[in-house]
């Protein structure tokens, strides 16, 4: 991919322009090290027999405390012992696919769903991305992570059940035999070494007592991790994946020099590690604290690890530059705001499926347990979702049970200006939590590998229910990885069936949209953005797409969809919906009704968008996809047109339809009356009493009682013998009957 079109050029020659003389420089190393290892030239490395006999990581803050175990709720003390009696007989439950029996001697290098075997042969000439030839490497990958260790130590702290320990020594016994350094499809990603050492590291300390692992045991261990983080030091993720990649190995040699200080190079290996992680976190995480691959799962697994680094710092006295700190401090708490009110985050972007601390079992899109770590060792108890399970991995990691409350409450809308993202929050009358996030920030970062199609789409959730979703990401290799990453697939706009971006290989784009965010603001009495994206600009006759997203008080989102072009095209309103949601479309197929569990939502479109229901799938775990329906708006478009699409809670905002009343004004019609909206980009409007030439308005028919107007920036707004001069990305209200104004941002 050309860097500079984001064009899937496919020529070596052109892959090699952009690349800098020390990237060339690397690779050419790198190549000539690999060669010299595939003929012997190269030696493995080895611990002196005459060194230590036992060695024993390090565990910050020893294990678990007992008290804390015994105040963690029955039930899941109860799934955490199920869970590891299943790991004692080889069946795992691994990312989101169910339960399968691999025994306690596995075959390692089987993708058990496709039944295809990777050749056992020099990790470099290992097709790991050929699904042809392994299957699917992530799923081979996962078994190999190691990470049902921390589940048999679990259950050994919890049960003193010797089958948990008994059962470790087994597996780890066989996978040492089964895969020997550099051979097979295990030491082909040095990210894959760094979660196996990392959960080796981890899990040790908390079996320390039991018998089965033995001195024997733990010596080859250790050896192995001297082989494996040698590896990974020779082959960090500079230039191949210099994301997440890169940030776990380095984590990885980081934590295994802390923690294993008697291996060779143990301390070169941890300030290499340190450094790298000191480098990446301003690279990957923008000042506003969003991630740079625009995916939130990515985000939250940045989190944990550098939470995870500073939990080492912490315990080895070293220093954590000022900088470091704020700026994860800044990717924690966009997190949470990402975060809805049941700890889970919606999947925008690619999600692996992958966990740094799988400790609790649960939804696989809950990161509370991430914002709980990070609340301890940020300081920041404000970082915390209330009520979720995630304090309950706490006595595992951090020796603690809880969080302290916090001062205030973080879970309030934000705006992310450099990432292009938009979270909007609203509590309804009973204390239910409304959450928006709107998407209109660039394609993603790299080779945009990790980016799905989604220019300008949304996700809503409506008094706790996820209503309107990202369908996930299910697969990345495939026929469904293309179906998951497609336009349509997301809550936003179409245009003659096609994607905005247009997708090549599994990690990588022929073109993608040019994306971004022009305005944004949240006050109390409107939240609202604007993004505009240019993927349709290849078109012979090219369509823009802008999009305005407002929430009004009331539990009410509209959302104004301005396509700009020449000639007729077919563009549709998707909104793909939660599994479990019950559609019923109106008789005029002008809007419908959509419930989930006790939640009903109205969606109402004006006259031109025909509404219809459409099978579609969604994946909130990779590897498992459930069916769920998706509302889809179509209409035809020429010229200049803006489509208008209306979501309400119908507990508190009963719209009935809405209404044309010109170019760019609607009515929306509900049982207090009718709200008029009018998009006037800057276009002098007069109305009943007033005239505005900003970017939007709302006349509001009811509102606690009171008429009112509410609009926003740039421009000037003459109501109720009040002239207001309202800012770029401001808003502003006035009550028609008092001539009270309210302005300011939230």
């Amino acid at each position: 991919m050309s860097r500079a079109t984001g064009r899937d050029t496919g020529s070596p020659f052109a892959r090699l322009r952009g690349r800098s003389v020390g990237e060339l420089r690397d690779r050419a190393v790198h190549r000539v090290r690999t060669m010299a290892e595939r003929a012997g030239v190269r030696p493995v490395p080895s611990w002196p027999e005459a060194t230590e006999r036992d060695p024993r990581p390090e565990r910050p803050g020893g294990g678990p405390d007992g008290m804390l175990l015994d105040a963690l709720p029955v039930s899941l003390r109860d799934a955490l012992v199920s869970r590891a009696d299943d790991a004692a007989v080889g069946r795992f439950a691994l990312l989101g696919h169910p339960p399968h029996d691999y025994g306690l001697a596995p075959d390692w290098q089987r993708d058990p769903r496709s039944g295809r075997v990777a050749p056992r042969v020099h990790w470099s000439r290992v097709p790991y991305l050929d699904v042809a030839a392994v299957g699917d490497h992530k799923v081979t990958w996962e078994l190999a992570r190691h990470q049902w260790l921390l589940w048999l130590a679990q259950g050994w702290c919890l049960a003193r059940d010797p089958r948990h320990p008994a059962a470790a020594a087994a597996l780890l016994d066989h996978w040492l035999r089964e895969n020997p350094p550099k051979v097979g499809m295990h030491w082909t990603s040095a990210l894959e070494l760094s979660f196996r050492c990392l959960a080796w590291t981890h899990a040790l300390p908390l079996l320390v007592d039991a018998p089965a692992i033995d001195a024997v045991l733990r010596r080859r261990l250790a050896e192995s991790v001297l082989v494996q983080m040698d590896h990974v030091a020779w082959n960090l993720s500079r230039w191949f994946s210099p994301n997440t990649h890169l940030t776990g190995e380095a984590l990885a040699l980081y934590v295994t020099g802390c923690a294993w200080p008697m291996l060779p190079g143990a301390a070169a290996r941890r300030e290499l590690g340190w450094r790298v992680l000191v480098e990446q976190l301003p690279v990957q995480v923008r000042p506003d604290g969003s991630y740079f691959e625009q995916s939130t799962w990515y985000q939250a697994y940045t989190v944990d690890f550098y939470v995870e680094a500073l939990r080492w710092a912490r315990h080895e006295g070293r220093p954590v530059p000022v900088g470091m700190r704020a700026r994860l401090l800044a990717a924690a708490r966009f997190l949470r705001a990402m975060t809805r009110a049941d700890g889970t985050v919606p999947l925008v972007g690619d999600d692996d499926g992958g966990r740094l601390w799988p400790l609790l079992p649960g939804a696989a899109d809950d990161v509370s347990d991430v914002l709980a770590r990070a609340a301890i060792a940020l300081d920041d108890p404000d970082l915390a979702v209330p009520g979720t399970q995630g304090v309950h991995a706490l006595p595992w990691t951090h020796g603690v049970g809880t969080v302290s409350r916090g001062t205030h409450d973080e879970s309030e809308g934000r705006v992310a200006r450099e990432g292009g993202w938009v979270v909007m929050r609203e509590r309804r009358a009973d204390g239910r939590e409304h959450h928006l996030v709107l998407d209109a920030g660039p394609h993603g970062a790299l080779t945009c590998g990790h980016a799905h199609a989604d220019a300008l789409a949304v996700v809503l959730t409506v008094a706790g229910r996820h209503v309107v979703v990202d369908p996930g990401t299910f697969a990345y290799v495939g026929a469904a990885r293309d179906r998951y990453r497609a336009t349509a697939a997301h809550a936003t706009v179409t245009v003659d069936g096609i994607d905005s971006s247009e997708q090549g290989s599994s990690f990588r784009w022929r073109s993608v949209a040019r994306s971004r965010l022009l305005e944004a603001a949240l006050a109390p009495d409107a939240d609202w953005a604007m993004g505009v994206h240019e993927g349709y600009g290849r078109l012979p006759d090219p369509v823009g797409h802008r999009r305005l997203v407002m929430r009004l008080p009331r539990s009410l989102w509209i959302m104004l969809d301005t396509l700009t072009c020449a000639a007729s095209h077919a563009v549709g309103v998707s909104l793909p919906l939660a599994a479990g949601a019950a559609v019923t479309l109106d008789a005029d197929a002008h809007g419908a009704r959509v419930a989930v569990d006790d939640v009903s939502v109205r969606v109402a479109g004006e006259p031109a968008l025909a509404w219809a229901v459409e099978p579609a799938t969604v994946s909130r775990a990779y590897g498992a996809e459930v069916p769920a329906p998706r509302l889809v708006g179509r209409a035809t478009v020429a010229g200049t047109t803006t489509l208008c699409t209306v979501l309400a809670d119908a507990q508190e905002c009963a719209v009935d339809h809405v209404e044309r009343m010109g170019a760019a004004s609607w009515a929306i019609v509900h049982r207090d009356g009718r709200d008029l909206v009018t998009l006037a980009d800057g276009a002098p409007v007069d109305f009943d009493g007033g005239r505005f030439d900003g970017r939007w308005l709302v006349i509001r028919s009811t509102l606690r009682g009171e008429r009112a107007v509410v609009a926003a920036g740039p421009g000037t707004l003459e109501a109720a013998g009040q002239r207001v001069a309202i800012a770029a990305g401001g808003v502003v209200r006035v009550v028609l009957e008092t001539g009270a104004v309210a302005a300011g941002r939230r």
